[in-house]
């Protein structure tokens, strides 16, 4: 299981990617923003309320989206997870599929004022593998990535040529 420290320190490395991804958006929706109202007519106003709603939505879909996505894609890692060789995996050990990754981050937000009382870290402390609500919602845990070795390897390709023998013994046989 991974520990607090480092699931602390990949939030921040992921918090760091999305605030450098806000100041990117940010930008390129005020550039937008200023070109419309220096137009100054009816219709740019109009545009510049659009474009606000616009912006609000992208930067709420950029933070939950980030983590929701990466999780997903990336094996149960965002970059801040990679970074420290941690991922999200299912308290089965499986990987966590799209419904488990789309709850954890939906509890985030809950997860998120929690801790800024401090409650999600002893929600945490007092839970046997380290979970946050959002991963006993998802039924999710946060583990380290073990590094493969060449035993590692070694042993599944001769488990795989035993495995493949065997197939082949038995259809030989019939």
């Amino acid at each position: 299981l991974a520990g607090m420290g480092s699931r602390v320190a990949a939030f921040l490395a992921d918090t760091l990617i999305i605030v450098l991804m806000s100041i990117a958006v940010t930008v390129l929706f005020m550039t937008v923003g200023f070109s419309l109202s220096a137009l100054g007519n009816e219709m740019t106003e109009g545009a510049v309320s659009l474009l606000g709603a616009i912006y609000i939505f992208v930067i709420t879909f950029l933070y939950w989206g980030y983590y929701f996505f990466f999780e997903w894609i990336n094996w149960g890692q965002t970059p801040g997870k990679q970074l420290l060789g941690i991922r999200v995996s299912m308290a089965d050990g499986a990987p966590a599929d799209i419904v488990a990754c789309a709850t954890r981050n939906v509890v985030r937000i809950v997860d998120l004022i929690l801790a800024s009382l401090g409650i999600t870290f002893f929600i945490m402390i007092f839970t046997p593998r380290y979970q946050r609500l959002g991963d006993l919602a998802a039924g999710t845990v946060v583990v380290r990535r073990r590094r493969l070795t060449f035993e590692d390897i070694y042993e599944a390709a001769r488990r795989s040529e035993e495995k493949a023998a065997e197939i082949m013994a038995r259809a030989s046989s019939r």
